[in-house]
């Protein structure tokens, strides 16, 4: 028939013009190249995968530690307010030095009395030294009181007492970490302290904790996220290696079908296409 024998011939003027296209020098050295540089189907699911556990982590982990960059924001403001309490204290009792009702060796006396019962958070208490680095009052080393400081380090060589007064002249009030003792315990762990200079008496007061706890459990909580994150990522992991074991087999099946089309074989069947996906499309 006219029809079918124009239908062969346009048959085989497709597959010839297809073997030319696959046999040219630049398609193969083309192909060739492509093969060798390109990453495979699965190993671009398996970057994707690895992208998005990354990004997971790096969210969770900014996610933390803005929350312990405002933990460490509302301590030094509990700081702050303990210590601005006490130094509001030293100004009344310093008004009345200026209008004559006490003299400053008084009222230094009546504010040290005070300030050495204050208590919060259990035992926390209140510091003041002077200018010169001498200690004017600490509860807890009685002992201490009217030594100079100037020279104390801590376990990482910080001289803490000299730059805080030094700051506290300078300054006026401020923050400083330092790494100190526990009461019966030989390590040393990071304090936080905040003081506040009362100028007319050259002298600044100041509270300390130790914030140790605060990175335990920024690490803590560290270690549960990544946790989290991996368990919630096996199974993306395991469904990204079937799919990729399933697409690479599909796509490895076409491939071989091109390079039989390429050498003349027009009649072997594609594999995938009982597929009900876009491949079997």
């Amino acid at each position: 028939m006219p029809g079918e024998r124009h239908a062969a011939s346009t048959d085989d003027q497709y597959g010839t013009l297809l073997e030319r296209k696959l046999r040219t020098p630049s398609f193969v050295i083309r192909e060739g190249i492509m093969s060798k540089i390109a990453p495979s189907l699965r190993v671009k699911l398996w970057l994707l995968v690895a992208l998005s556990f990354i990004t997971a982590c790096g969210i969770a982990t900014a996610a933390l530690w803005l929350n312990h960059e405002q933990l460490y924001r509302d301590k030094v403001k509990s700081l702050r307010l303990v210590v601005e309490s006490a130094h509001s204290v030293a100004m009344a009792l310093n008004a009345d030095v200026e209008r004559g009702v006490l003299t400053k060796e008084d009222a230094i006396r009546r504010f040290v009395a005070v300030a050495g019962t204050i208590r919060y958070d259990g035992q926390e208490y209140l510091f003041i030294n002077d200018f010169d680095t001498r200690i004017v009052l600490n509860p807890v080393r009685p002992d201490l009181v009217g030594k100079e400081t100037a020279g104390l380090k801590d376990a990482n060589g910080r001289f803490f007492s000299r730059e805080m007064s030094e700051r506290a002249r300078r300054e006026g009030a401020g923050t400083l970490e330092y790494a100190w003792q526990k009461p019966n315990d030989p390590a040393f762990y990071q304090k936080l302290a905040y003081f506040k200079a009362i100028a007319p008496w050259n002298m600044y007061v100041g509270t300390g904790v130790f914030i140790d706890d605060m990175q335990t459990e920024f690490m803590n909580h560290l270690y549960w996220i990544l946790m989290i994150v991996a368990i919630v990522a096996l199974p993306a992991l395991a469904m990204v290696a079937l799919v990729g074991r399933s697409i690479g087999r599909s796509v490895l099946g076409l491939s071989s079908r091109m390079h039989d089309l390429a050498a003349g074989k027009l009649d072997t069947p594609v594999d995938g296409t009982a597929r009900a996906d876009e491949i079997g499309e």
